[in-house]
């Protein structure tokens, strides 16, 4: 193939990119693999960087030479200027090559619960360096195992980071892990995109977020819908409130996680649907936990019960992945009854804010902090039938088979 044919070859895929067609994911921040529109390595360390009509190249003693273009209509190499030679030739074929290969964005990954741990493994399996923190350094094992850098705090994982993932508790971890001397935002470099996958307050998120943009950093609310198996198979939904502009930034670090964003609105809306979220699901567990209980107290089978409600209007995910686990006592969680109560009452917190009044939600968190009291808090949140079946008041425990409380 003549050179002529070569570079008309490779003309429209650099139109394309300097169109913005492929996927942009930031300054040559991508998994290794992947597609970059920005800056991309050369061998030796040189760079190649955007330039109008093309790509400037440094031939790694910081000259210049103008890459040359190609006219897609007409696949005629343009003017080239003196002296290019086959030197130049073979540096702008290592240039297009970064661009295609450019470095592996790095990620400091805080919190490895039962959420955040299979999140930070996918976002290593998509080839992002990861970079990890969690109070109990134990659970950072397997993916030290895996090829993840373990940090002994907050500051040290976002050094050198630019994306910062966080899933903690609530607005108490949050605001410790954000907004504490060893935090994210005291630490992580200007330009740096934090994406928040807590669950909190939409107040804590736009607190969070207004420290963060002060000191030059991107801030995204993005709480998940799923829960640990869905984690594990990169089947999570990221309700995500903040700037457009950073949503397309962290496109490929979501989709590295789950297989949908939605952008919610600004700052805040993220956590705003996710408590609303949250409370359907609370709702729907508790009403599930009574359904049951009654008509199993009434004599009904139960296989015969778990057909016909998986069928009926109210049959969805929720009801065939929690009445089995309900018939089997098996609690081990995938959400925990006390997260569940915190949600709540944080959903009522904002409804209060709002001026609307919240009735069914009160008597749903009653129902989780009565279990949450009992000694229930670590269970799954269908553990929440032992409270509603006064199972627990007749055993004086959880009345869980051994090994099945997680």
């Amino acid at each position: 193939m003549g050179d002529g044919q070569r570079l008309a070859g490779a003309g429209p895929r650099d139109d394309e990119q300097r169109r913005g067609t492929e996927p942009a994911v930031g300054p040559g921040l991508a998994p290794a693999g992947g597609t970059a529109l920005g800056v991309g390595r050369l061998d030796g360390g040189a760079r190649t960087r955007p330039r109008r009509g093309g790509f400037s190249d440094f031939d790694g003693h910081g000259r210049e030479s103008i890459a040359t273009t190609v006219d897609s209509s007409t696949s005629r190499r343009r003017a080239r200027p003196p002296g290019r030679g086959a030197g130049s030739r073979r540096l702008e074929s290592v240039s297009r090559h970064a661009q295609e290969t450019p470095m592996p964005a790095t990620i400091a990954f805080i919190g490895l619960g039962a959420m955040g741990a299979p999140m930070a493994a996918n976002l290593l399996d998509a080839g992002f360096t990861v970079r990890a923190f969690n109070r109990s350094p134990g659970k950072a094992k397997p993916l030290a195992d895996k090829g993840a850098t373990v940090c002994a705090s907050v500051a040290q994982a976002v050094t050198g980071a630019d994306f910062v993932v966080s899933i903690v508790a609530d607005d108490e971890a949050t605001r410790q892990v954000m907004l504490g001397a060893d935090g994210v935002v005291a630490n992580a470099a200007p330009g740096t995109v934090i994406i928040d996958s807590s669950t909190n307050t939409p107040t804590m998120v736009r607190e969070v977020a207004e420290a963060a943009r002060a000191r030059g950093i991107e801030h995204l609310d993005a709480p998940v819908s799923g829960s640990v198996p869905q984690s594990r198979n990169r089947e999570l939904v990221f309700m995500v409130g903040g700037e457009a502009g950073t949503l397309e930034k962290a496109k490929p670090v979501l989709a590295a996680m789950g297989k949908m964003q939605v952008h919610c609105g600004g700052s805040g809306a993220g956590a705003t649907i996710k408590l609303v979220n949250n409370m359907l699901s609370g709702s729907l567990n508790a009403a599930l936990a009574e359904a049951l209980s009654v008509a199993i107290a009434a004599g009904v089978d139960p296989e015969a019960a778990q057909q016909v409600l998986n069928e009926g209007a109210a049959g969805s995910r929720l009801t065939r992945n929690k009445i089995p686990k309900i018939l089997s006592r098996d609690f081990t969680p995938q959400f925990q009854i006390g997260l569940m109560e915190k949600d709540l009452r944080y959903f009522l917190a904002l409804a209060q804010q709002v001026d609307r009044p919240a009735p069914i939600t009160s008597l749903v968190r009653s129902q989780f902090q009565a279990a949450r009291r009992a000694g229930l808090g670590s269970l799954d949140v269908s553990g929440v039938y032992l409270q509603a079946s006064g199972e627990i008041a007749q055993k004086g425990d959880a009345g869980v088979p051994a090994g099945k409380a997680g």
